[in-house]
């Protein structure tokens, strides 16, 4: 990477061709926007560049700590070309759903999307009940932030198979952002079901919770706390998920349940584990009960 000290050292001039996309950097292994683009890289006296040192292509540079992969931009040109084209060259002398999705990818990454679109829409015509490649071509477009045509691909995977739980996870991602979340929660309602565990679509149901809590429906928000706190016991233990649960305007409401616990001095506002005393929040007191207590019962005790 380049460093300067002093104003004196290395840094890069100029963005050119640049591509992002959401994904889990592997420097700081947390999920950010990767930028690629092309740039000069050059040697600056008090911040101004004075000597070049080449043009380079900068790979998913982590919008949180910074850190890239560098290649020289010629290098870089014939490595795109030769992935480009083994990419076109591998779907059109086999044509297969694998293929399909291997070449959309390929096309994708380099930043050939109007050859990913033809791919995808040649194969789209060749294999039209195949809904997992149409939920792959989603999550990769979604992936470099074509949200918009990733949305299509994901309706068009629930339309040819309706029990597609990740596709069906997928579109309820954005029917919540929608508002339309009653809707999204009759399309991921496998994932309200006893004994699902650590499935993927549970994150949906975080989701639901959070947009449930923020139109004021605090029954349909604990029902999916609830719901999260069955399947990942553990979910307990996190403070942010715990200070959602008790936040004033869930405590306001004198129809619904609150997480409480108690201690050996009296009732302690947080959210602990509901029907899960085997898991420990992490807070600093003698000893836990915990108790689903309804709200209207707390009413002149101090707690509301």
């Amino acid at each position: 990477m380049p460093m300067t000290i002093n104003g004196i050292g290395t840094t890069y001039y100029g963005k050119k061709n640049p591509t992002q996309r959401r994904a889990i950097c592997t420097s700081c292994g947390r999920e950010a926007t990767l930028l690629s683009y092309d740039t000069r890289h050059w040697f600056v006296i008090i911040y101004i560049p004075i000597i070049p040192l080449g043009k380079k292509h900068i790979i998913d540079e982590c919008s949180l700590c910074n850190r890239h992969q560098v290649i020289a931009l010629d290098q870089w040109k014939a490595v795109s070309k030769e992935a480009v084209t083994d990419a076109i060259r591998t779907y059109q002398s086999s044509p297969s759903v694998q293929s399909a999705i291997q070449s959309h990818g390929a096309l994708a990454t380099f930043g050939e999307m109007a050859a990913a679109d033809l791919v995808r829409e040649e194969a789209s015509e060749a294999f039209p009940e195949i809904a997992d490649m149409r939920f792959a071509f989603g999550a990769q477009l979604e992936a470099f932030g074509r949200v918009d045509v990733a949305r299509k691909e994901f309706e068009a995977a629930v339309e040819i198979d309706p029990d597609h739980q990740y596709a069906c996870g997928a579109l309820a991602n954005y029917w919540i952002g929608d508002g339309k979340l009653s809707e999204a929660e009759k399309l991921v309602s496998f994932a309200m079901q006893p004994g699902i565990k650590a499935h993927p679509q549970l994150q949906t149901v975080d989701l639901l919770m959070q947009a449930y809590q923020k139109q004021g429906d605090h029954e349909s928000a604990l029902r999916c706390g609830q719901q999260l706190l069955n399947e990942v016991p553990a979910m307990a233990t996190y403070d942010e998920f715990r200070s959602r649960v008790h936040r004033r305007s869930w405590r306001r409401s004198k129809h619904n349940c609150l997480f409480m616990a108690t201690t050996p001095n009296g009732w302690s506002r947080f959210g602990g584990v509901l029907k899960t005393p085997s898991i420990k929040p992490r807070l600093k007191i003698p000893s836990r009960k915990v108790y689903l207590v309804q709200a209207s019962s707390c009413h002149g005790t101090g707690l509301i």
